[in-house]
């Protein structure tokens, strides 16, 4: 068994708004439709860079997008569309409680 639980990765997605209308998880990079066993934690600030385990700096990626990312920032389309989909899920869906910077997985 991996580090990270099912609850964890539960966690992670819905601070990273990493699931669909239907409930479906999807890689952050790729957005590839997987299940929660076949995705994988990690760091966006990586933790040999002080990188925190905490769901912001967090994200569910296949394990293709995760292998070729290693410990690089994210390309700045990522970080163009990653904004886009924040502000069109908050028009959807309305703004959220969100976890702070500080918040810890158990």
């Amino acid at each position: 068994m991996g580090r990270w639980s099912k609850e964890d990765k539960k966690a992670i997605a819905k601070a990273n708004n990493q699931t669909d209308m239907l409930g479906n998880y999807y890689c952050k990079r790729c957005g590839e439709r997987l299940s929660l066993k076949n995705l994988e934690v990690d760091h966006k600030k990586p933790k040999s860079k002080g990188g925190k385990d905490n769901p912001a700096n967090l994200q569910l990626l296949c394990p293709n997008c995760n292998r070729r990312k290693g410990a690089k920032k994210p390309r700045l389309e990522e970080r163009k569309r990653d904004s886009w989909v924040e502000e069109v899920s908050k028009d959807l869906l309305g703004s959220s409680s969100e976890l702070d910077e500080d918040s810890k997985l158990i």
